[in-house]
Order: structure tokens, then sequence, then C-alpha cells
């Protein structure tokens, strides 16, 4: 057996105390982002004529699946009261949420391995509201 195939999980951690870092905090370190986007309740009942008119709008956002898009591209869906993880590349992303009727706001982040970023959207009266 070639000793390549047979390596210790032990092999270097000499090297690993020796530099200051538990193997946990390496390990941390080179985990890969994470993005986690969560869907909240929605708000208040609307007054009057023109207040139920907004909250039929926001009613009809509110029922839709939310599409969550991460540089221009669709990486998961959220249904009502929901949570999404999402394993992200390193770099400048840009997150925002889609649906049927509206777009969210648009929020930009730098990842970093290790990184975990928590979203939170809601739907308001004229749209979609993204934030950390």
């Amino acid at each position: 057996m070639d000793s390549e195939d047979t390596k210790s999980p032990f092999s270097g951690l000499s090297d690993r105390i020796r530099s200051g870092k538990s193997a946990s905090a390496i390990e941390f370190e080179n985990r890969t982002p994470e993005l986690y986007v969560k869907r909240g309740e929605d708000g208040s009942l609307g007054r009057g004529i023109v207040g139920k008119i907004l909250m039929a709008y926001r009613n009809s956002i509110a029922a839709s699946t939310f599409r969550v898009m991460i540089d221009g591209i669709e990486v998961g869906q959220l249904d009502q009261v929901e949570q999404l993880k999402i394993q992200v590349e390193p770099g400048l992303r840009k997150i925002k949420i889609c649906a049927a009727l509206a777009t969210s706001n648009e929020i930009s982040h730098e990842f970093g391995f290790g990184d975990r970023l928590v979203l939170n959207c809601r739907t308001k009266l004229f749209g979609i509201a993204l934030f950390r």
C-alpha cells in the first residue's frame, strides 16, 4: 500500500499547533461561506379602502414563492415562512429577492472563507424588503 493512500489525519498537526492556531480555527477559516435567507411574517393590516387595496397587492406578493438571486442567478426559492441555507463562493456578491410582482432591494456583501451572512425578507405595502 502506498503511504499517500494511508495518510494520517494527524499529519501536519504539529505545524498547525506551532503556528498558534487550533485545528478547529483552521477548519473554520477554510469553511465555505454560507448565506441564510429567512422569510418572516408579513406586516400590519390596512385601514380604509385604499389600505385594503394596498393590502390585497401586498398579499398577492406574499402568496408567491420568492426566488433568491445571487449575481443575477437564481440559487433557491423560499415559500411562506421558511429559511434557506446556501453555500456561496468567496468574493463580492449581490443578493436580491424576486417575486412575481416585485423585487427587493439589492444587498452587496464581500464573502470570505468562514463567513456566515443572515438576511431577512418581508413583504411591505409596496414590495419586498431585504435586510440584515
